[in-house]
């Protein structure tokens, strides 16, 4: 249960010995929908969570930082979460590539900076598809292909110079899909089984459509 403090952090109450309440409360309030009693709208809660998030500081065990690089995404806060990540790889991170859990070699944050990666090229909550919703200064060039979307659809993404060049999206099933870049938003019938190339400046579908992912 959560409630905004006087000094607009988000102040929550404990189970007696979970200590990983408090990042899964942050979580809670940027991702339920569901507004503070008193009355706080959702920009306001995300201000709250953001506030909450500096005064924890940028480090923490391996997967406190992955979590924390999830919410930063969230809040659409490309480089705080880049910024945790590279505190994750060079501060809690083995050679094998297992985040450590103070001195504990642990997957859990391994897997969580890959769901905070994605989350950074894409998110899919709120019944539509975000393109590049928390792209990082420091990636500014790149690609990435089979990211996964809610409802069914497979996302590959080109952008260069900090901008989307394509978006190719593969339905599993037939009915309508809604994509979002930047303030652009379009609302696309597809059909299973094909796949749709949108071009990144309008979102426009091109011409061609494939009839079986390559």
């Amino acid at each position: 249960m959560g409630r905004l403090s006087f000094e607009s952090q988000v102040q929550f109450y404990f189970n007696p010995g979970a200590s990983a309440n408090y990042l899964k409360s942050l979580e809670h309030a940027l991702t339920s929908g569901a507004k503070a009693k008193e009355g706080a709208t959702g920009p306001q809660l995300a201000r709250a969570v953001r506030k909450s998030l500096t005064m924890r500081g940028d480090y923490g065990t391996g997967f406190s930082m992955a979590w924390k690089m999830s919410l930063g995404a969230r809040l659409r806060d490309g480089d705080y979460a880049h910024r945790i990540f590279r505190n994750l790889i060079e501060k809690q991170t083995c050679p094998n590539l297992f985040s450590i859990c103070l001195t504990t070699p642990q997957v859990d944050g391994t897997f969580g900076a890959c769901a905070g990666i994605a989350e950074m090229l894409l998110q899919s909550h709120g019944g539509q598809i975000h393109l590049l919703p928390a792209l990082p200064r420091a990636w500014p060039n790149g690609r990435a292909r089979g990211l996964r979307a809610r409802g069914g659809f497979e996302v590959d993404l080109h952008w260069k110079d900090s901008r989307l060049l394509s978006a190719t999206i593969r339905p599993e099933f037939d009915g309508p899909c809604k994509v979002r870049y930047a303030e652009k938003t379009v609302e696309l019938k597809l059909r299973a089984g094909e796949s749709y190339i949108l071009n990144g400046a309008d979102l426009r579908p091109e011409n061609r459509r494939i009839g079986s992912s390559d």
